[in-house]
């Protein structure tokens, strides 16, 4: 018999307490303990109940917690894309069976969905899934049998600063590579609004490309004014910004250590070809190496010419993630 939990710190425990590290964040990294991931992920979750808008279901089978699903409104994606945004931060499922895993996906899924038409008429709802996980396989055709659909995969390499060296190498190009500043604002957010090809927003057939080149010009803006990120590098080639490439970084606790994450980069179309990416992204390596313990950045599978950056940087592939989203229209 299949029962829903909502909202509850002690079903979450229950649920955490029967994982092993392969269903949480980070397990892929051999030196954080498996005590401390759980700790990380249960205090994650719990975070998201003070949410104004968020939801987390477990699902029971027979009494035995099976399934996680953990949602949150964005509320920036709302306001910019004009319907309401959700995105399934976390989705576990505990079974080896394939068969389980489609009634779990079905009934989390089916349970969300009654969830947020009661709250919008219209709403977008976005989910990222690891590849490593071991039953990913099961759970990506699970979510195309209940209509979303497959955006991309984004590859994320990884770089661990005990281990990636300074680089410390000169462009035989006359480009500047330097930290931006505030009157730096409209060129980039300019360069943000024309030049993605490749991102969540544009590979979506779901998305207006006008409001989503809007958002990330919004973005880069709020990266810069509001200092939504830590470091944001551009490169200036005769005296015209032509790229940009930002990064932050968090203590987590529970790890005793700085993550990094890379943000957003872009590059002018007119500009590319000569090598701007590869001199923004060996200052924002260094960045890591001296600010972080740990960092990981991602591009799409069909951007190959930042792989190959990353490889020639010694960069290590960490996970692959599959991109899902479905939009809900009700007349």
């Amino acid at each position: 018999m299949i029962k829903i939990i909502y909202n509850s710190e002690l079903a979450l425990k229950e649920f955490i307490y029967k994982c092993d590290r392969r269903h949480l964040d980070f397990f892929e990294y051999n030196f954080i303990k498996d005590e401390d991931i759980k700790e990380y992920y249960g205090n994650k979750i719990l975070k998201t109940f003070e949410h104004p808008d968020s939801l987390n279901l477990i699902i029971l089978k027979n009494n035995t917690p099976l399934g996680l699903l953990n949602v949150i409104r964005d509320f920036f994606d709302s306001d910019m894309l004009g319907y309401n945004c959700y995105k399934i931060s976390d989705l576990a499922i505990l079974s080896y069976s394939h068969s389980e895993i489609f009634e779990i996906t079905k009934n989390m899924i089916s349970e969300l969905e009654s969830y947020l038409k009661k709250k919008h008429h219209q709403f977008y709802v976005s989910i990222s899934l690891n590849n490593n996980l071991f039953n990913s396989n099961f759970i990506f055709n699970s979510l195309l049998v209940n209509g979303f659909f497959y955006i991309q995969t984004l590859l994320t390499f990884v770089l661990i600063s005990s281990k990636n060296k300074l680089i410390l190498r000169k462009s035989k190009q006359p480009i500047l590579i330097r930290k931006v500043k505030s009157t730096d604002v409209e060129s980039v957010a300019a360069l943000a609004q024309k030049s993605f090809k490749y991102s969540r927003f544009h590979l979506d057939p779901f998305l207006d490309y006008k409001k989503t080149n809007l958002l990330l010009k919004t973005s880069a803006e709020n990266s810069i004014l509001k200092h939504f990120v830590d470091i944001m590098y551009v490169a200036e080639y005769d005296e015209k910004i032509v790229g940009y490439y930002s990064a932050k970084k968090r203590i987590i606790p529970e790890f005793e250590r700085t993550f990094g994450e890379a943000t957003i980069s872009a590059v002018d179309e007119d500009y590319r070809g000569m090598g701007i990416f590869s001199l923004l992204n060996e200052s924002i390596i260094n960045w890591f190496k001296i600010n972080t313990d740990f960092a990981e950045m991602g591009t799409y599978l069909i951007n190959y010419p930042v792989h190959k950056t990353w490889i020639n940087c010694n960069l290590s592939l960490i996970r692959g993630v599959h991109q899902f989203s479905k939009l809900y229209l009700r007349s």
